[in-house]
């Protein structure tokens, strides 16, 4: 089981990450790149977004790209994966896509990984339960699949101490379900 940090995703954040692989998931509909891959594209000087305005990479549901950084910030490569679009992110999907991102972080044997949690809007209190089973997909799936320490970057007005009760929620369902 890989070790897990949480930071708020910023760019004082990013310029002081220190990590192999950074994954972007980055949504077929959601132009101007938002939350980290938008802090990202910022520190690349607008790399990411000249990729998808020249159609090289656009966001569909598995493409992936990856790039160096040329030591812009604190990691060797960025890998983007295609997360569809952004209506579409049910949990079967949200699961599938994690699936994937594990897949390729294994491949790549990165040695340590940071990500943020893709679809997870403050403003859907509907889908409070579902945060909650995405967070938990990530834990089970990727966290605890890779050997590697992994930095999770937080949603985009979740509090360190709001985000420690989903976690601790998930760690006594764990628990009980063992």
């Amino acid at each position: 089981m890989a070790r897990f940090e949480l930071k708020h995703a910023g760019l004082s954040q990013l310029d002081q990450l220190a990590c192999d692989t950074l994954v972007l998931w980055v949504f077929a509909d959601q132009r101007p790149l938002r939350g980290l891959a938008g802090f990202v594209d910022w520190r690349l000087n607008g790399r990411l977004s000249a990729l998808l305005k020249d159609d090289f990479f656009d966001g569909m549901r598995h493409e992936q790209m990856m790039t160096v950084t040329g030591g812009r910030i604190g990691v060797n490569r960025v890998v983007a994966m295609g997360a569809g679009f952004l209506r579409d992110l049910d949990l079967t999907a949200f699961s599938d896509l994690v699936d994937h991102t594990c897949q390729c972080l294994q491949r790549l044997k990165a040695p340590s990984a940071a990500l943020s949690i893709p679809g997870w809007n403050r403003e859907d209190q509907v889908y409070e339960d579902q945060h909650e089973m995405k967070l938990g997909i990530i834990l089970d799936r990727l966290v605890m699949a890779l050997d590697a320490p992994v930095t999770l970057f937080l949603p985009d007005g979740i509090s360190l101490k709001e985000f420690q009760v989903t976690l601790n929620r998930i760690e006594q369902k764990l628990k009980r379900h063992g």
